[in-house]
């Protein structure tokens, strides 16, 4: 089953902000449940990471600067080379790359959260 799922919450103030929080929660469920995501957006790639979800991020600008240090984490896929890419790996996912490195920074964010919290 493939579902396709479009969120552009930028033009969103006019909508009430409880029911903004209530849409994120909503796309957080569907990005943290799904089996295989594609996004452009680099929250939802962020979003994907933090829950372990096999991802391929498709951004506009690949060396935009703000994702340079999250890239070793990602699978980064230009946007010419997308069918390519998602032919050879939507059926055999690649693992996320640096696993390990990333579950030790994810632990020592969690440490640093709670001593914090607990001061």
């Amino acid at each position: 089953e493939t579902i396709f799922l479009m969120f552009d919450l930028r033009r969103s103030r006019k909508i009430p902000l409880d029911a903004r929080f209530m849409i994120a929660a909503t796309i957080i469920q569907e990005i943290a449940s799904a089996k295989f995501i594609v996004t452009s957006r680099f929250h939802a790639a962020l979003t994907a990471l933090a829950f372990g979800r096999p991802f391929v991020f498709v951004p506009a600008n690949p060396k935009d600067p703000r994702f340079s240090g999250y890239l070793e984490y990602m699978h980064l896929c230009p946007s010419y080379r997308f069918k390519q890419y998602v032919e050879k790996n939507i059926v055999n996912t690649p693992p996320l790359p640096n696993v390990y490195k990333l579950q030790k920074l994810k632990s020592n964010l969690i440490t640093t959260v709670k001593n914090f919290l607990s001061k």
